[in-house]
């Protein structure tokens, strides 16, 4: 085969991925890690962090889950038993991002925990009729949404779909004061059928006798399998070689291979900045320096850098910032940030989607205030799309579901007219640029 698809379980992972034209064309790793996106857990809050406007709660293992205050839902305070969804996972001992929004999902539909009947279609599904009523009828207090891939089955086994998961959302709802606490309720594990589905043109090789046995027994997957007990894509001649060099990729900054640092060597390498800023009651400089001990005249000729010079005055007042900076703008708030990475004076300043909550004028200045520091590497990672300041980067990476799809300068992307330049005509910051 040169076009196929390969599944391979072992007791730590599952690899998936795609082969075209015997070249690796995609490889995806799902670790059997304490934690995944999509668990549902039964918790308790156990304290409540007003610095970082955010709950921790239990989830395992004595591990916590950090709650945001903008990922609760009503009234909730210490001691309260609820239920989390984990939305993210986060690098070294940090706590998972865990969120009161929780859903449970199949093949053809998600219902979520929303208190209301809101029945969601997707814009792909509009030219199609759905019975309404009937799924109406399945009753619930639940927000139900058909995916794309409903268009494909049959009513009944639609309206089934959606009473399996709505059953299984009363189910977990109806838990709450059960025992134990925490408790692992819920794991999403939908997401191989999801990849085959997406590529049933393809045959699928795989090694798990299990895996095989359920997928040939759903009526909705249309590759043609091949079970292999002893199949790996580390052995595999088509792809093997490229597989290794994924496993064993260095990255090397300054010619020095991280991968032989220890984790807080290398968080000493750079800087991050995150769309989220925190910032707690007490002065400019406490809120810039977190307490660590920087001259004064450091955190002056930073501000300056930051443009927040008229800061300086009351750089010391203990109530200028307020209550999760009450008193500052959105676009003070995250120079506020920017300078909280600039006075640590790394090589490499990461900046995570930082102008997401900025207006277009705000973000745009702040873009360009990054792209004219000197002696420092900026990685900017951004859904705004300003030309003003897309021009000045030396390269973009385009990444598409997980998947580096072009990378370049913005002319090399814009000329090339493929999948930046859809993405950049349909933003509303664009203008595409006259030849």
């Amino acid at each position: 085969m040169n076009n196929y698809l390969f599944i391979y379980k072992n007791e730590d992972k599952i690899e998936y991925g795609k082969v075209l034209n015997s070249k690796l064309s995609s490889y995806f790793v799902k670790k059997f890690s304490d934690f995944e996106i999509g668990d549902i857990y039964r918790t308790r809050i156990v304290k409540k962090v007003d610095a970082l406007h955010c709950f921790f709660v239990e989830l395992k293992n004595g591990k916590n889950g950090f709650l945001d205050f903008k990922d609760t839902i009503g009234e909730v305070k210490v001691g309260d038993v609820i239920f989390v969804e984990i939305y993210k996972i986060n690098a070294g001992e940090k706590a998972p991002n865990v969120s009161m929004n929780f859903s449970v999902s199949s093949m053809f539909s998600v219902v979520s925990n929303k208190n209301r009947e809101d029945i969601l279609i997707s814009k792909n599904l509009k030219e199609h009729n759905f019975n309404i009523d009937k799924i109406k009828n399945i009753k619930s207090n639940f927000s139900v949404k058909l995916r794309t891939k409903s268009v494909n089955c049959d009513e009944d086994t639609l309206l089934q779909d959606i009473r399996k998961n709505v059953e299984k959302m009363q189910e977990i709802v109806d838990s709450l004061n059960n025992l134990p606490v925490p408790k692992l309720i819920y794991k999403k594990e939908n997401f191989l059928e999801d990849f085959l589905f997406e590529n049933e043109k393809y045959p699928c090789v795989l090694n798990d006798k299990e895996l095989y046995k359920s997928f040939k027994d759903n009526k909705f997957l249309k590759n043609e399998l091949k079970y292999d007990e002893e199949y790996s894509p580390k052995y595999d001649y088509n792809i093997g070689v490229y597989i290794e060099g994924l496993i064993k990729k260095t990255v090397e900054i300054d010619d020095i291979n991280i991968s032989n640092l220890s984790e807080k060597s290398i968080l000493n390498l750079y800087s991050y900045i995150s769309q989220s800023v925190f910032l707690f009651k007490g002065s400019v400089f406490d809120n810039i320096t977190l307490y660590n001990d920087y001259p004064k005249e450091k955190v002056k000729e930073i501000l300056k850098k930051v443009g927040l010079e008229k800061f300086i005055p009351e750089m010391d007042n203990p109530d200028f910032v307020g209550e999760n900076g009450i008193n500052l703008s959105g676009g003070e708030k995250q120079r506020i940030s920017i300078a909280r990475a600039l006075i640590r004076e790394t090589d490499i300043l990461v900046a995570d989607e930082i102008l997401s909550n900025l207006d277009n004028e705000t973000a745009l200045k702040i873009e360009r205030e990054l792209l004219n520091l000197n002696e420092i590497t900026l990685i900017a990672v951004t859904h705004r799309l300003f030309e003003e300041t897309l021009t000045d980067f030396d390269e973009i990476i385009v990444i598409n579901e997980g998947n580096v799809v072009e990378t370049g300068t913005f002319k090399e992307l814009i000329d090339l007219k493929g999948f930046f330049y859809k993405i950049y005509n349909l933003s509303e910051n664009s203008k595409i640029p006259s030849k």
